[in-house]
């Protein structure tokens, strides 16, 4: 198990330790090991380089592109200078046995750190470019802590409409423990909201108050996260309302008030929120907008037409946000649950579960973490590229 070593490896630990300590950076490698190349080194590089390098090899190239000691010299060239070396423990628990070793990588520590972004990039940027893993093995793994990794929201405010309990709740407390600072938006449910800023920790989270459907409310919600964290980087749009109200209902007044209020709080209520955000945004660089819809949206719901209409109108203002605004680096996105074990749906499952869950090729209703999940993929890195899309979570109950 011999890492691939450029120049003096005493010199070259010691200058990647102290790299480390002046970056302070948290960095990811993706290693994939192939028992038919002991000896490989992965190479991650510009995409011409990439083609040329795969015309010269066909036969060492796979989904990533791999390079024995002589190729790895030639491809790098003045930038293989023996100036960063470091190791990097590795605990691969998915594999069949448990195993530890050293990754070696030699890069020109000047092309790195004048990268954008300078030291507190070099290690990503570095990774990114220039992976060794030349070890021999007889198994396959991909390393995990590159997906982790991609998931840190370190250094992001994002603010949970309806945070104080089921999927809100859920959604505020998986964003702060990727490293998010949250803002819990609540209408009602003061003491939840508290519960969940108590659980993140009152100095990564704060409990906003505000009727999501008024107007002047969220703007004063979205001005004190600002004054609290200094930004808003990322907006989710779950405070909503679902009452049943048929096109059969007798009072006519109650069916209007009924239509009006849903669509102030699911769809002006939205749209407002991230009108009012996107003004951060715009003056930090961007930011995502990730609406909560519903399958509703697409299936019709003859009970709750005012609902299904106003998720509707989500999906829609979710596409229109993300082809508007995309010059500004803000990205839109939107989740369309099925049914979901929430407060929200009680009365629906406690009346017709058996019949709802027949409708679900899994078997089963949802779970607040299983929308909540998406969410947070949707928020991180790993989306950057998604833009107005709608990712449906019903278990296969629909389709559209």
């Amino acid at each position: 198990m011999m890492p691939l070593f450029f120049g003096d490896c005493a010199d070259l630990v010691r200058e990647g330790q102290r790299l480390r300590e002046v970056a302070k950076a948290k960095f990811f490698f993706e290693v994939m090991f192939f028992d038919d190349l002991p000896a490989a080194a992965e190479v991650a590089m510009e995409r011409e380089e990439l083609l040329a390098f795969q015309r010269r090899h066909p036969a060492a190239t796979r989904n990533a592109l791999f390079a024995g000691e002589d190729e790895w010299r030639e491809l790098l060239g003045g930038h293989a200078m023996p100036k960063c070396f470091f190791t990097v423990d590795v605990d691969h628990r998915h594999i069949v046995r448990e195993a530890t070793l050293q990754i070696g990588i030699a890069i020109d520590v000047d092309f790195v750190g004048h990268q954008a972004g300078g030291a507190n990039r070099m290690f990503r940027v570095l990774a990114q470019r220039t992976i060794a893993a030349c070890v021999e093995c007889d198994f396959h793994s991909i390393d995990s802590t590159a997906v982790a990794d991609n998931l840190d929201l370190n250094g992001k405010v994002a603010l949970v409409t309806g945070a104080s309990r089921g999927i809100g709740r859920e959604t505020a407390i998986r964003l702060a423990s990727a490293g998010a600072l949250v803002g819990v938006n609540y209408h009602r449910s003061k003491d939840e909201a508290l519960s969940v800023v108590r659980e993140i920790g009152d100095a990564k989270a704060v409990a906003l108050h505000a009727d999501v459907a008024d107007p002047a409310q969220t703007s004063s919600m979205i001005d004190a996260l600002i004054e609290r964290f200094g930004k808003i980087d990322i907006l989710v749009n779950n405070a909503a309302t679902f009452d049943m109200n048929p096109f059969d209902r007798d009072d006519y007044a109650a069916w209007q008030q009924g239509w009006r209020r849903t669509f102030d709080l699911n769809v002006f209520g939205a749209a407002n929120a991230a009108f009012l955000a996107m003004r951060s945004m715009r003056k930090n660089g961007g930011g995502k907008i990730i609406n909560v819809a519903s399958r509703a949206a697409f299936r019709g719901e003859i009970e709750f037409a005012d609902y299904g209409a106003s998720k509707a109108a989500l999906v829609n203002l979710t596409r229109s946000i993300a082809r508007g605004c995309a010059k500004d680096n803000i990205i839109a996105s939107c989740v369309a649950p099925g049914f979901i074990e929430t407060e929200m749906a009680r009365s629906e499952l406690e009346a017709h579960r058996e019949e709802i869950e027949r409708q679900i090729p899994l078997g089963r209703v949802g779970r607040v973490g299983d929308v909540a999940a998406v969410i947070l993929f949707l928020a991180s890195p790993m989306a950057d590229y998604l833009n107005g899309v709608t990712i449906d979570i019903n278990g296969g109950s629909w389709f559209h």
